[in-house]
């Protein structure tokens, strides 16, 4: 997801405000007046009358005040995703990994230490050729969720929040805070999936005949997975108990669902997306810490040996669930503040004040 996409909120929001006035006198969208009619509007208000010393604006309006986060919703949801996306990348690097077989995203501390945050191993060769087994037995399901997985191609969020009503014209701060996530995680699994190079199914047993084009970057960890588990684990943070009974176990299944349909493509071995829902969960948890309370909890640094993921187990939220809490867990890493995203983050928490 490009930073752009998060103007979509915005937009969004502005043409339905216009619809809601539409054939009221003077309805129109406010800051899109013609270059010319403003000049001529110009003239016509000032005329030939030169200011004076008095007219000019004096020191304290000249002069920024307060904190910046103080002025984040003064700008629009654009640059509000620059802003705040660079704050965060501040954060994050790709550290020294323990072996040459691990790659590891190390969290930035207020001093520039960096600590492990997650550590993922190349998964062994018997974990990859008993995924590609799964995989064959999963391609009888793609008809039955072929249109699912061509939509999930650039959208993942949709699905997640929809067990939540979740839609920009009602929670549109909270939207927008799962954009700049979804931007965040995208880069993170980037560095990570280019430093492990494990080759896509397609690339190694050409009877795969995935459902749909294999994209060029590496298989493990699956973004997918990623990018749908961190969506649950945050989503669910934000809206908090007003979610409604079983929402935050139907946001899990959905991720686990996403994660599976990415298998049953042709594009990811099972073990990819238990990679994917522990990077994904471990950043919505790093992305959590960092709303400005003093006593915040960090998230454990978390670990995913070659042969934690045992090679013939296939992937779905069982066996995900059964597996994850006994997964590596190492001491937490501290962070620097991101004041931004923290004014951010709870904007779209107060808007599930109320169910």
């Amino acid at each position: 997801m490009s930073v752009e996409t998060v103007q979509t909120v915005q937009t969004v929001q502005t043409v339905q405000t216009v619809q809601t006035v539409q054939g009221a006198t003077g309805a129109g969208t406010p800051g899109t007046a013609p270059p010319i009619t403003l000049l001529s509007q110009r003239e016509g208000i000032l005329g030939l009358g030169v200011l004076s010393p008095g007219d000019l604006p004096d020191d304290a309006r000249l002069t920024a005040a307060g904190p910046a986060a103080d002025r984040l919703f003064r700008v629009d949801a654009g640059v509000r995703a620059h802003a705040i996306l660079a704050e965060l990348r501040e954060g994050l690097r790709l550290g020294t990994p323990p072996s040459d077989d691990a790659a590891r995203i190390e969290a930035v501390g207020p001093d520039g230490a960096g600590a492990a945050l997650v550590t993922l191993h190349r998964p062994a060769a018997a974990a990859l050729r008993d995924g590609l087994m799964h995989i064959m037995g999963y391609a009888d399901l793609r008809a039955e969720r072929g249109a699912e997985i061509v939509a999930q191609i650039d959208d993942v969020i949709s699905y997640v929040g929809a067990s939540v009503y979740l839609h920009p014209a009602r929670c549109p701060r909270t939207v927008e805070a799962m954009l700049v996530a979804q931007s965040l995680t995208e880069g993170v699994i980037h560095r990570l999936k280019l430093a492990l190079g494990v080759p896509r199914p397609a690339a190694v047993l050409p009877a795969v005949q995935p459902l749909i084009a294999t994209p060029t970057h590496y298989s493990f960890p699956s973004g997918h997975a990623t990018q749908a588990f961190m969506a649950a684990h945050l989503l669910d943070a934000i809206v908090g108990p007003n979610a409604g009974p079983g929402a935050a176990e139907y946001m899990r299944r959905a991720a686990s669902r996403t994660a599976v349909n990415r298998t049953v493509a042709g594009l990811h071995y099972p073990v990819d997306s238990a990679a994917g829902a522990l990077l994904g969960e471990t950043l919505a948890a790093h992305l959590l810490s960092l709303d400005g309370a003093e006593a915040a909890a960090r998230p454990s640094a978390r670990t995913l040996g070659t042969d934690d993921w045992p090679a013939a187990d296939d992937f779905h939220l069982g066996t995900w669930s059964q597996a994850e809490p006994d997964l590596p867990a190492g001491k937490p890493a501290p962070a620097r503040p991101a004041p931004l995203w923290a004014a951010l983050l709870q904007a779209a928490r107060d808007e599930w004040a109320a169910p």
